[in-house]
């Protein structure tokens, strides 16, 4: 086959892999322990995304030689927990058909703290989000006051 079709191949198939597009927010939240957490994830499907929704939830490694960790997944308007310290406090906030995956994260901890990604996909689109929720401790938002009252 001759190398040029080839490339054109390939540009295709990138381009129907990314069709899903994903709806940008903060990309790091900061709550203190024991409030809730929404962590957005709005996307829009491409008109030749036919396939069945498929939502999964992960905590990223800070460890690159390390998986990261499933913590939800939305499947054919099925919702599986994998994490049982999570399982009690995560909620989707709508039906995700709607086009938004957000969660909601209720008495978040410190222990809570990572990064975390939303992929969506949908037959023959993908595409995924992260951000950073950063749990701070009471003497956390003591200094943070402070230093807020210092620079004002």
């Amino acid at each position: 086959m001759d190398p040029r079709g080839w490339s054109v191949w390939l540009k295709v198939d990138v381009l129907l892999l990314i069709a899903i597009q994903l709806r940008t927010g903060p990309q790091t939240i900061q709550k203190a322990e024991g409030e809730t957490v929404n962590l957005g994830c709005t996307y829009t499907p491409g008109a030749e995304d036919k396939g069945d929704l498929d939502i999964e939830w992960s905590r990223v490694s800070p460890d690159m030689t390390q998986k990261d960790k499933l913590i939800l997944s939305y499947t054919v308007d099925q919702i599986h927990y994998y994490d049982p310290d999570l399982s009690k406090r995560i909620n989707l906030l709508t039906d995700p058909k709607q086009g938004d995956a957000s969660i909601s994260i209720s008495a978040v901890r410190a222990s809570d703290t990572g990064t975390y990604q939303c992929k969506i996909k949908k037959a023959p689109g993908v595409d995924m989000r992260k951000v950073t929720l950063v749990v701070l401790g009471k003497e956390d938002l003591a200094f943070n006051r402070f230093y807020l009252f210092i620079v004002s």
